[in-house]
């Protein structure tokens, strides 16, 4: 498993962090850490609730899960596929049977 903040997987995944955080917790993340302070998820909840000068959201750690690996994964994979099917698209030919059999590795 790999050591993550969570602004590392915001950037990754080209969401906020809140919604990266909501990621993590969906693929399997229960526990995580903030200046030097382990949290389970409902710890977690209440330690966000307090009034911050900065969101601390961004700087929790955690390690990631095989879901979420697998899940980053399939993300960037599609992204690059995307791309891919753009440049396609500037080329003369079939780019739509490309961009299936691509898409199709997917699943």
């Amino acid at each position: 498993m790999t050591a993550l903040t969570i602004r590392e997987l915001a950037k990754w995944l080209d969401i906020g962090p809140a919604d990266a955080l909501d990621a993590a917790k969906t693929h399997g993340v229960t526990e995580f850490w903030h200046d030097g302070q382990g949290f389970d998820l409902d710890q977690l909840a209440r330690y966000l609730k307090r009034d911050w000068m900065h969101d601390p959201i961004p700087e929790l750690e955690f390690e990631s899960t095989p879901a979420l690996d697998d899940f980053i994964w399939r993300i960037e994979a599609e992204h690059v596929i995307s791309e891919a099917c753009v440049e396609i698209a500037n080329l003369d030919g079939p780019e739509n049977i490309v961009c299936q059999r691509l898409r199709g590795l997917l699943q």
